[in-house]
């Protein structure tokens, strides 16, 4: 993002804005971000968390239509390679596990806590871009 935006940050220092405004628009502009993100990002997780046995099914459900098609593909090379027989896909098969589905329990705190971490982390990261970009010198970069 610094890089990207090294002409306009020319341009501002250049009609006299002052440091610290610079990186005021930098860490803003990060804090944004990190709301936009943090928010799709919750809302994503959640949506995922809470459905995640359905998400399990899909997955099985594309995966077994896949190879039921290379099945229906190799069945004309039968003859060179032998009997096609691919085995099926199942999550959590009983077979193997004694659970049928993800038991799923969201914790209030831990989801706070990763929205938070999240939004630090990208005011900080902005917060530290700026720094850099505050010692830029504008005749450096309108040459």
């Amino acid at each position: 993002m610094v890089y990207e935006r090294f002409e306009d940050i020319g341009i501002l220092k250049a009609i006299g804005a002052l440091p610290g405004t610079i990186r005021y628009v930098f860490i803003f502009e990060g804090l944004l971000i990190g709301i936009v993100g943090s928010s799709l990002g919750l809302v994503l997780g959640l949506l995922i968390a809470t459905e995640i046995n359905a998400v399990f099914d899909f997955i099985e459900g594309i995966s077994n239509l896949v190879l039921s098609w290379l099945e229906q593909i190799l069945i004309p090379f039968q003859s060179l390679i032998g009997e096609v027989r691919i085995a099926r896909v199942e999550f959590f098969s009983p077979n193997v596990f004694y659970l049928t589905e993800v038991p799923v329990k969201v914790m209030l705190h831990e989801v706070i806590l990763i929205f938070i971490f999240a939004l630090c982390s990208a005011t900080l990261a902005a917060y530290f871009a700026s720094k850099k970009v505050s010692l830029v010198k504008p005749s450096e970069i309108l040459r």
